[in-house]
């Protein structure tokens, strides 16, 4: 695994839009109708941008795979994040759905431990390549990162494949947050 820069963007964003193209938790976050696609390119690079500022992006060794890992006690303000902030309220999600995205995150917020969290904001892996592999290689790797941080690696999952593949992974649900009809497995790995 490599650390991404800002040179990467569109190849992290191009892996994860691959991974996350059909996923309707992304695509209830951001306006419907025509321009989906751009949309979600949109609130992928706003969430690379977040991650340069307050954590590490990786790519995988074979460039399949990305991740973006936050450090939440680093989140600053700054003018560039709240004009960031703007354009996804603006024109990413439109008003509702940006303050259900912000309200979800203000929950998993609460039971983040202060200091000491390795984030798993986005993990994915381009669907032509997903089941060989490449993402478990990634996953292995950012646990041995997180190893040499001192950290306690946590992430959100809902979808039912997901949860179990973090499993495999040696996470564990620590929390069932339920928002509406939704439940999202807290995990963690110690």
């Amino acid at each position: 695994m490599r650390t991404a820069t800002r040179a990467d963007k569109n190849l992290v964003i191009d892996i994860l839009y691959s991974a996350y193209a059909a996923n309707d938790t992304l695509l209830e976050t951001i306006r419907s109708g025509s321009g989906t696609g751009k949309r979600l390119r949109m609130l992928l690079d706003y969430a690379c941008e977040h991650t340069f500022d307050t954590g590490k992006i990786y790519i995988s060794g074979n460039g399949l795979s990305a991740a973006l890992i936050l450090f939440p006690e680093t989140r600053t303000i700054s003018l560039n994040s709240l004009l960031r902030d703007l354009k996804m309220l603006c024109w990413i999600a439109g008003w509702k759905k940006a303050m259900r995205a912000l309200s979800r995150e203000k929950a998993i917020r609460k039971l983040l431990p202060h200091n000491g969290v390795y984030y798993i904001w986005f993990i994915g892996t381009i669907s032509a390549a997903q089941g060989k592999g490449s993402g478990t290689r990634l996953m292995q790797d950012l646990i041995a990162d997180c190893r040499t941080t001192n950290r306690t690696m946590y992430l959100e999952a809902r979808i039912p494949e997901n949860v179990e593949w973090y499993r495999q992974c040696g996470f564990h649900t620590y929390h069932e947050l339920r928002l509406g009809n939704r439940v999202w497995h807290c995990m963690k790995r110690s």
